[in-house]
C-alpha cells in the first residue's frame, strides 16, 4: 500500500467543513489534481465531506495540517513515479504510513498524528484488508539459518544491505508520540545516553531517522510473542504497533527475530560470517577487533568506538549524543562495496546501520553480543562467549541445527525450531 500526503495551505475553508464531519473526507480541486494523476488515479472529481473510493481499489481521505489540511492518498497497486516535492513511501498489506510534506509548514501534533493513525485504520478497514495474525506472521519469521544465507549472498554479490533488530527502547522511539510518551522515551535516553536530557525536536530528529532506518532495512528482527505478551511492560508491543500502524515495513523487508544477535551466535554462524574476511568495521562501545582479528583471520579491522550504556563500561567518554552521533555521520567510511560492519549502539546503531547500507556497507546489528564477546556488561550465557568457538573450531550444519533448536528451547527462547529437511539446509555449506 503506498500514501502520500501534501499540505495545501490555500484550502483551510475547505478542511474546516472537513473537521466539521469528523476529520475525514476527500477533497479533489485543481490545486491538487496533479498529484493523483501522477500516481496512477484515473478518476480526479471535486468532492468534499465523503470518503471515496476509486475505481482501482485506490482511497482518499483528508485530515487537518498545520498551515491548512493534508491529502492522504491509499492505493494497493504500484507507484510507477514519485513527483520531486513528495514522499512516497511503502507499507505491507494492511498498514500505512505518514510522511509530512517534505518542506512543509512543520511537525505535526500529537493530536494531529491521532487522527492521522485513525484516518489510516479508516483506510484499511474500507479497502477491506486485514492484518495477518501475529501468531502466523512469527512462524514465518526466518531461521538465523536463512538470515546467514541472504547476508553469505549479499556478501558475495557485494549488495549493500542492513540488518537490524528492534527492542523494547525502539519501541519506546517508533511509537512516539501517538503510540508511547515522553516519559517512555526518557526511558530509553537515560539507558542508552546516561541522561534524558534530550530537546523535543532532538527527539522527533531521532524518532525520524529511525523509522528511515526500519523502512530500508533488508532484514528485521521483531519481538517474540512472549515479549510482547509480557503483563506490564507495553514498550515490546509499542515495536509490533509502530510497525504495524505506521506502515513501516515494505514489501521486500524480511523478518526475523529480535534475538537474532543471540541466535547467530547459537548455530556458530559469526564464523561463516567474518573469517578470512579482508575487512571488518565495527561499532560499539568494546574494543574487541584483535580478538576478532585473530580469530577468524580477520585482515584489517577498524573501530568507531561510542560511549557505553549507564549500565556498561568502556574507554569512550565523549557524549554518544549529539557529538558521537553527528561525528559519525561524517567519518563512517565504507572502504570498498560490500564491506561488513558490526554495529551495537542501542537505536542509534540501527541509524548508523542505515548510514553503513547508503555507502555501500553491509551493516549487522549484533547489540549487546559484543559485551558477551568482550566478557563485561551485559555478558548473558556461558554460549555468547567467543570462547565457544576456541572450543568448537567447526561444526556440521545438522549439528548446528540440533544446537540451536536445543539452545532456544534450554534458554526459553520463544521462536520456531530450524527445520533440518527444510529446502534452505541444503543451500547450508555441510561444515563451518
Amino acid at each position: 500500500m503506498h500514501f502520500l500526503s501534501r499540505g495545501h495551505p490555500n484550502l483551510r475553508v475547505a478542511g474546516e467543513k472537513l473537521r466539521q464531519r469528523g476529520g475525514a473526507g476527500l477533497l479533489r480541486t485543481r490545486h491538487d489534481e496533479a498529484e493523483p494523476r501522477a500516481m496512477g488515479f484515473r478518476r480526479v472529481r471535486h468532492a468534499s465531506g465523503v470518503v471515496r473510493r476509486f475505481a482501482h481499489g485506490g482511497l482518499c481521505v483528508a485530515c487537518p495540517q498545520p498551515g491548512g489540511i493534508g491529502i492522504l492518498l491509499i492505493r494497493q497497486t504500484p507507484v510507477p513515479r514519485a513527483d520531486a516535492r513528495t514522499r512516497l513511501a511503502r507499507g505491507t498489506e494492511g498498514a500505512c504510513r505518514l510522511h509530512s510534506p517534505a518542506g512543509g509548514a512543520g511537525r505535526l501534533t500529537e493530536g494531529q498524528n491521532v487522527v492521522w493513525a485513525k484516518l489510516a485504520g479508516l483506510g484499511r478497514r474500507w479497502l477491506g484488508q486485514r492484518k495477518t495474525p501475529l501468531n502466523e506472521r512469527q512462524a514465518r519469521r526466518l531461521t538465523a539459518f536463512e538470515v546467514y544465507l541472504h547476508l553469505h549472498e549479499k556478501m558475495r554479490s557485494r549488495t549493500p544491505a542492513s540488518v537490524i533488530r528492534l527492542g523494547d527502547g525502539e519501541g519506546a522511539l517508533l511509537g512516539y508520540p501517538t503510540i508511547t510518551n515522553r516519559q517512555d522515551v526518557d526511558r530509553s535516553l537515560l539507558i542508552w545516553l546516561r541522561t534524558k536530557a534530550v530537546a523535543e525536536a532532538d527527539v522527533l530528529a531521532l524518532v525520524d531517522a529511525l523509522k528511515h532506518a526500519v523502512t530500508n532495512a533488508d532484514i528485521i528482527g521483531l519481538p517474540r510473542t512472549k515479549q510482547i505478551e509480557q503483563e506490564g511492560f507495553h514498550l515490546w508491543r509499542a515495536v509490533q504497533e509502530s510497525v504495524d500502524e505506521l506502515g513501516l515495513l515494505s514489501p521486500s523487508t524480511l523478518e526475523t527475530h529480535t534475538a537474532l544477535h543471540r541466535l547467530l551466535q547459537h548455530a556458530l554462524l559469526y564464523r561463516p560470517i567474518l573469517k578470512d574476511s579482508p575487512f571488518l568495521g565495527i561499532v560499539s562501545r568494546r574494543p574487541i577487533g584483535a580478538a576478532l582479528r585473530e580469530l577468524f583471520n580477520i585482515g584489517e579491522v577498524r573501530w568507531y568506538g561510542v560511549r557505553g550504556e549507564l549500565d556498561a563500561t568502556g574507554p569512550v567518554e565523549q557524549a554518544h549524543y549529539p557529538d558521537s552521533f553527528h561525528e559519525l555521520e561524517r567519518t563512517l567510511t565504507v572502504p570498498f562495496r560490500g564491506a561488513v560492519f558490526l554495529v551495537g549502539a542501542g537505536a542509534f546503531g540501527k541509524v548508523y546501520c542505515q548510514w553503513l547500507k547508503e555507502r555501500g556497507g553491509i551493516a549487522i546489528d549484533i547489540g549487546s553480543i559484543f559485551d558477551s564477546w568482550a566478557n563485561v556488561g551485559r555478558v548473558g550465557e556461558p554460549v555468547r562467549s567467543l570462547d565457544v568457538y576456541r572450543a568448537m573450531p567447526s561444526i556440521q550444519k545438522h549439528d548446528a541445527i540440533k544446537r540451536y533448536n536445543n539452545l532456544a528451547d534450554e534458554l526459553g527462547l520463544d521462536v520456531p525450531y530450524a527445520d533440518a529437511s527444510a529446502s534452505y539446509v541444503r543451500a547450508l555449506p555441510e561444515t563451518w
